[in-house]
């Protein structure tokens, strides 16, 4: 029989023990309070123990500091402290429920609830004055019901955020695979911080990965690689907003739950075909050959689905219909690729990407929609996939200036800055007045540092558009590298006359006058 700590004179009874962390001299039990029957859990810290630190200790403190401010259904509630002869204790309600860790099938629409109930928890703690970043999101510490109800638990490691600064690491905390870069390279935290953990928890779920495992799927350039482990059906568009919550780069994130949340909400996270069953159509079209081909006289088909009715298998079916029927798939391409352009316009990224997929679907070859996903993904900040999409559209249109363009702009995002100019110079080839293509080559070469040959480009831009505002903000900065300051500003000027919400512009101009103020 197991000896239990004697807890019965604080009006506790020990069950079991949960979990032992031998280094931080920590353990966790489930107890029942005496008085009222009541399970609850018992977190105790040994002073006395050999095995007792101090960051142990620091991170009950934490948990306590934390759970006392909080009031959340779905944060287990704090309810005492207990000093014992040995250190103390710390009592939480206890939720009768295994962790994800311990269940690894879900659905995706399951998984997809999960995440939108951890982002609902970190909406809240964000909000609190200052914001709490958790630290520490993985399987283990999610609890989950048979009702999916989620629970986020263990507070140890959480900071509390000052409001209008950033909660500095003195030391890399959390499970490997799970702790953000800018957490490994003691870097300020940010609320995008806990995203990260929530996307790499969200992995384990997607690709049947284990915790302990997850940090195989990253690779040296700290990005997961996992795509190949997702199931087939997942809509792509639930892999990008995935991907983006597990950017390396923390300003290429969402910048806090809020707005995941709200990018999230219209994903279906398996694909959906809302124009055409392609599987169908492609089986009825050549059942239809074979008919033909047989000498057999189709005649009126008449009872189909709507989906089928969509798909254009019309009436009376000779071989002039028959070739309707297999090219129609292409026009409902075309159709969703015009669908996805609209949304894009409108900035509906995420509806727009799914139009896109569906186009390329029905069509692999449609190079325009290959394109409406490269300007799409460049739109998420996943330059790599956006990359690939352009090399798509120009392995089937070499003669695309518009997607060297965009190439060379994803490209010029990922740093790879002479092979930007290469890009650009190509769609230059190709047509000669695309002021897009001279921007982006301004804009190369003034991360190149070669402001002379940069202004040239823009004013070659301006030269063709005047009234387009990034080859007035880019030649702002071609001068301001050229140290005259004064044309530097009233390009600035200029873009922000054509575009007064233009950001970019405004905070240019900003540092270009913050500039002149410290010389003075």
């Amino acid at each position: 029989m197991k000896k239990y700590p004697d807890f019965t004179k604080y009006g506790y009874q020990i069950i079991k023990v949960l979990g032992n962390n031998i280094q931080g001299g920590r353990v966790t039990y489930l107890a029942t309070k005496i008085e009222s029957n009541r399970q609850v859990i018992i977190k105790e810290f040994r002073f006395a123990s050999a095995d007792a630190n101090w960051s142990g200790f620091k991170a009950y403190q934490r948990e306590i500091e934390v759970l006392r401010q909080l009031n959340h259904p779905r944060i287990p509630p704090y309810l005492k402290t207990i000093e014992t002869p040995s250190g103390f204790c710390l009592v939480t309600k206890y939720i009768n429920a295994p962790s994800l860790a311990q269940k690894y099938t879900f659905t995706p629409e399951e998984i997809k609830q999960i995440a939108v109930s951890i982002l609902e928890i970190l909406v809240d703690l964000q909000k609190y004055s200052p914001p709490i970043i958790h630290r520490d999101i993985k399987p283990e510490n999610i609890l989950i019901n048979k009702n999916l109800n989620v629970y986020l638990i263990d507070f140890g490691l959480a900071r509390i955020r000052p409001r209008g600064k950033q909660a500095l690491s003195s030391i890399a905390a959390g499970t490997p695979g799970f702790i953000p870069p800018e957490e490994m390279f003691n870097l300020p935290l940010t609320e995008a911080s806990d995203l990260y953990s929530l996307g790499a928890t969200l992995i384990c779920l997607l690709t049947g990965t284990k915790s302990g495992e997850i940090s195989n799927l990253i690779g040296e350039d700290y990005r997961f690689k996992f795509k190949h482990l997702v199931p087939k059906k997942i809509n792509q568009s639930f892999v990008y907003w995935l991907e983006k919550l597990v950017e390396p780069n923390v300003k290429r994130r969402y910048p806090n739950a809020s707005i995941a949340l709200k990018k999230l909400n219209p994903i279906v996270p398996t694909k959906t075909n809302n124009f055409i069953e392609i599987d169908k159509v492609k089986s009825l079209a050549l059942t239809t050959l074979l008919m033909i081909v047989a000498g057999i006289n189709i005649k009126v088909f008449q009872d189909f689905s709507r989906q089928q009715k969509t798909a254009a298998l019309l009436t009376k079916v000779n071989k002039q219909d028959s070739e309707q029927s297999i090219s129609n798939p292409l026009s409902q391409a075309v159709e969703l690729e015009k669908q996805g352009d609209k949304l894009f316009n409108s900035g509906k990224y995420d509806e727009a990407l799914l139009a896109y997929d569906q186009a390329i679907e029905l069509n692999p070859n449609y190079a325009a929609a290959w394109y409406g996903r490269c300007r799409v993904l460049r739109r998420f900040a996943l330059y790599q996939e956006s990359l690939q999409a352009c090399d798509k559209v120009l392995e089937i249109n070499p003669n695309a200036y518009w997607a060297w363009n965009v190439r060379g702009s994803a490209l010029n995002s990922l740093m790879r800055t002479e092979e930007a100019l290469e890009s650009y110079n190509k769609s230059l080839e190709i047509k000669p007045d695309y002021h897009y293509a001279w921007t982006g080559r301004c804009w190369a070469f003034n991360n190149l540092q070669k402001y002379q040959e940069a202004l040239n480009s823009c004013d070659k831009a301006i030269e063709i558009a005047p009234n387009s505002v990034w080859p007035w903000n880019n030649r702002g900065n071609s001068l301001r590298g050229l140290k005259r300051y004064d044309e530097a500003l009233d390009s600035f000027d200029k873009a922000i006359k054509i575009d007064p919400n233009n950001q970019k512009a405004i905070n240019n101009r900003k540092k270009l006058l913050d500039n002149f103020k410290q010389k003075l």
